[in-house]
């Protein structure tokens, strides 16, 4: 797959292309569905395959905010392309875009990327003010292009959106995220040196830089696999203040690998979460805190076994 922004594309081939439209954020079953329906359709018909997603989220400038995402759009690159979509085509969401009428985007990006075939939600929207609804894209193509209408997935009556994901991660719903996302949520980080207060009570820790996953999850401690060298390692995860030994203003990210000692200052690990296990909390004195950090490895042990037998 290749990762090209809208006007790049432009200057390539015109491959008459199958489509399918939105922001994309998390990759979660409803957009899983559009993108498979996608690639799908375009073997049957012949054609290339194509995600337009935007960038930024569309809500940073409809909002006027520094709204967090799930995913970059470098991790939003790796899961589309486990679908085999030929395209991730990026279009710049900016103010100019922002006020765009839903003519102007069937014509002038629709149609000059040579669609065919759009594939979107039920409740798709475009244009200004979300002005064009799914129905009329047929239409404003003067029949160039054709419309496959998929009804959103939901479960337990429910909507699958980004929006409610977000939540739930705020709120420490892990399971919950991972059965909505269909994989386990995950993120990317960096080992910073920290102030090795773990290595004194026997629970070696790695310290995480990644501002945005601070601002995401909810403080506590949670199950992790860690990924390192082609290799994963089960762990816990703490996101907190350190309020019983290193009590500090500014959060922080922790990691520690169960029954191994790694130095892993200076790498880049993924960290796959699968389950939220306790709220941080302040303890009397160090061997409560041990006492606590041994009950909390033997619980993310017994559910990750207890998740691998689903």
């Amino acid at each position: 797959m290749e990762l090209i922004y809208f006007d790049e594309y432009l200057k390539k081939e015109k491959y008459p292309l199958v489509v399918t439209i939105g922001s994309f954020d998390g990759i979660h079953l409803g957009h899983q569905k559009l993108i498979k329906e996608t690639v799908k359709l375009s073997k049957i018909k012949g054609y290339k395959s194509a995600v337009i997603t935007f960038d930024p989220h569309p809500l940073t400038i409809i909002n006027k905010i520094n709204r967090l995402n799930i995913l970059t759009l470098s991790d939003k690159f790796k899961l589309i392309e486990k679908f085999d979509v030929d395209f991730l085509i990026v279009i710049k969401f900016d103010e100019q875009f922002l006020k765009i009428s839903k003519n102007d985007f069937v014509t002038k990006y629709l149609l000059k990327l040579n669609t065919k075939d759009v594939v979107v939600g039920d409740d798709f929207k475009f244009g200004y003010k979300g002005e064009g609804k799914a129905v009329e894209i047929t239409e404003l193509s003067n029949n160039l292009i054709t419309t496959k209408i998929i009804e959103i997935v939901k479960i337990d009556n429910e909507k699958i959106g980004s929006t409610k994901i977000i939540k739930l991660l705020n709120n420490g719903n892990i399971e919950q995220v991972n059965n909505l996302l269909g994989y386990n949520y995950n993120f990317i980080g960096n080992v910073i040196k920290g102030k090795q207060i773990g290595r004194k009570i026997g629970f070696p820790t790695a310290n995480i830089n990644n501002d945005d996953v601070k601002r995401m999850l909810k403080t506590g401690v949670y199950g992790v696999n860690v990924y390192f060298n082609n290799k994963s390692f089960l762990g816990m995860m703490n996101i907190g203040h350190n309020p019983t030994c290193n009590f500090t203003d500014n959060l922080s990210i922790e990691i520690n690998l169960f029954d191994v000692d790694i130095n892993l200052y200076d790498q880049t690990l993924k960290i796959e979460v699968f389950c939220f296990i306790r709220d941080e909390l302040k303890f009397n004195n160090v061997d409560e805190l041990i006492a606590q950090l041994e009950k909390d490895k033997k619980n993310i042990i017994n559910k990750n076994l207890m998740l691998a037998k689903k």
